[in-house]
């Protein structure tokens, strides 16, 4: 049996900006919560713990500009100051970036003179290395509690990994952020199906190989690209002694919303496959074509509901969003550079307003340089409190 690629693309596994998109017509399927609930959940967590001195740091581009449009509003609506704004350049790696890296130093500059105790991040995974290299070469001149005095806020489209040569940075700058996560839950065997992955299993799948030498600093002798690396790849290392920042062990919100997507794809061909041809052994295969076009298929993907592997109930609602919520996550960094992540809480937008978040507050780790207990400004000083990348306003 042969899916059509477009078939596919009727699923999508990230957060959109809006309503579903649509495609010929027929709404797309998503598997994570939308910007709009992640926006909700963000007001949420920030009236939780009472803070109302705010800073965002975001990616300059479309992206951000639409986050930065929907989330000030929401923050003078709620009492909540902004008390700076930092656009962050995108990322075109490799071209340009140490330029970019000087103007990140001058301008994170102003961030860490900030006095506000909570920052919201937006971006992508490019967005933190990028952070991180900037507050590398800003770090002249400043303690480590002018990095780590902050809580960092960081969006489901975030995620914390390292680059190669970034892998003996400090990454303490992180310590006890708090991330909003896409739901996840482990089907059974992952681990095992993990540890089992070898290089040499799929010859054909170059991936693995380049993975493996960037996550193991190897390289094989049969490599196409010399790396810089000095140690021989065996091909026998074991992917949970990678540091959580190269190599995420567990099953990643990510993952786990792929996982669902193919999940949901598979149910829906076998409920039309029965539609079609019923339990009859023997059709003709003109009678048993499963469809002509893919546009067939939103009829059973829509209706679809099922129990994952993992014990999870899977359906969309009347946009075509899966009925799933955020998991919120504590970010643990240790002196050995290595790093976890402690689930604190959920966000279910679809709940009664005083039920939508859950936070198990002695669960948190904060940092140590972190004062939770210090209040901003008063909502009405909000207009005049907040400046582009140049500090607080008298």
């Amino acid at each position: 049996m042969t899916v059509p690629k477009l078939v596919m693309s009727l699923v999508s596994y990230g957060p959109t900006s809006g309503k579903t998109e649509t495609l010929s017509g027929h709404s797309t399927y998503q598997m994570a919560p939308s910007e709009a609930q992640q926006h909700k959940g963000i007001i949420h967590l920030i009236l939780h713990f009472r803070w109302t001195w705010i800073g965002l740091i975001i990616v300059d581009d479309e992206r951000g500009e639409r986050f930065q449009q929907a989330m000030l509003p929401l923050f003078s609506e709620n009492g909540i100051c902004s008390a700076f704004i930092y656009t962050q350049p995108q990322i075109n790696f490799i071209e340009g970036y140490w330029d970019l890296m000087l103007k990140g130093w001058k301008d994170y500059d102003n961030v860490m003179r900030s006095k506000a105790n909570a920052v919201v991040l937006f971006g992508d995974t490019a967005t933190i290395s990028f952070m991180r290299a900037g507050v590398e070469l800003a770090k002249v001149g400043y303690t480590t509690a002018a990095f780590t005095g902050k809580v960092y806020i960081m969006t489901i489209q975030m995620d914390f990994t390292s680059y190669h040569y970034q892998r003996d940075w400090d990454k303490q700058i992180l310590h006890g952020a708090i991330s909003f996560t896409g739901h996840t839950n482990e089907p059974p065997g992952f681990q095992r199906f993990l540890r089992s992955r070898k290089p040499f299993m799929t010859p054909e799948d170059g991936y693995i190989r380049d993975f493996w030498e960037q996550a193991f600093l190897c390289h094989f002798s049969d490599s196409l690209e010399k790396m810089d690396f000095n140690e021989h790849c065996t091909g026998e290392e074991k992917l949970e002694s990678l540091p959580g920042d190269v190599f995420e062990i567990n099953m990643t919100g990510t993952s786990y919303s792929i996982y669902n997507a193919v999940y949901a794809v598979s149910y829906a061909l076998h409920v039309l496959h029965l539609s079609l041809c019923g339990h009859r052994r023997t059709v003709k295969r003109k009678e048993c074509n499963l469809f002509h076009q893919p546009w067939q298929l939103h009829h059973f993907l829509k209706s679809v509901s099922f129990n994952n592997s993992a014990g999870d109930t899977i359906s969309f609602d009347a946009n075509g969003q899966v009925a799933a919520g955020f998991d919120i996550v504590n970010w643990i960094a240790f002196p050995s550079e290595s790093y976890y992540n402690v689930k604190i809480g959920e966000f279910h937008p679809e709940a009664p307003a005083d039920q939508m978040l859950t936070i198990n507050d002695d669960a948190i780790t904060w940092n140590s340089h972190f004062n939770q207990e210090i209040m901003g400004p008063m909502a009405a000083d909000c207009g005049k409190s907040w400046s582009r990348l140049s500090g607080e306003g008298s």
